[in-house]
């Protein structure tokens, strides 16, 4: 599919989605899925996760990670904006997700390159979570949104990776993670 359909594609859906937001009135607060009884657990995974990437400059196109899909690299511009939305979600209803950030670094001063990071990641960038018991009702589906700016990243470096993915977790605690997603400047 060429540039055009594939953008054509991603912009009905999401013309799509705010219609059905904007217009949904009084529909709870499940308008992107629909609202579940928490039963108890089922003990199999969440039924999707997803990356999904947006460049502010439209100099890349949409791109985006699932559970099943492969990785993807993508080179970004020393002052893209990316726009990530992680989500993920269960037909009995999803607990947790969350978008991670992974980031490395390198720069080369008389002839030696050095590396920072990637280092531990105690916690993830954005994360919705969800506290319920059994006989509350939750939403099928989660998501978050997490902003990127690689000009506020550069500092004195020469290059950086960034890694990201999303983790999806339901009420069973049984998780699905993504594949990841790497930003590479330059």
């Amino acid at each position: 599919m060429n540039l055009w359909l594939t953008s054509i594609l991603y912009i009905s859906i999401i013309l799509l989605s705010l219609i059905s937001f904007i217009s949904c009135g009084d529909c709870g607060p499940c308008p992107l899925g629909s609202q579940v009884v928490v039963t108890s657990p089922d003990n199999t995974g969440p039924d999707f996760v997803t990356v999904f990437a947006t460049f502010a400059d439209e100099t890349q196109s949409e791109t985006s990670v699932t559970q099943s899909s492969q990785s993807v690299e993508v080179s970004v511009l020393g002052d893209d904006v990316i726009t990530f939305v992680a989500s993920g979600g269960d037909p009995q209803g999803a607990r947790t997700v969350r978008f991670w950030v992974e980031e490395t670094f390198w720069r080369t001063t008389g002839g030696i390159t050095e590396q920072v990071g990637p280092g531990l990641l105690a916690e993830p960038a954005a994360q919705q979570e969800i506290t319920a018991s059994p006989g509350d009702n939750v939403c099928t589906p989660l998501r978050v949104t997490h902003e990127i700016r690689i000009a506020d990243r550069r500092g004195n470096f020469d290059r950086i990776r960034i890694r990201v993915w999303s983790e999806a977790i339901n009420f069973s605690g049984t998780n699905a993670i993504s594949r990841s997603l790497t930003l590479n400047w330059p």
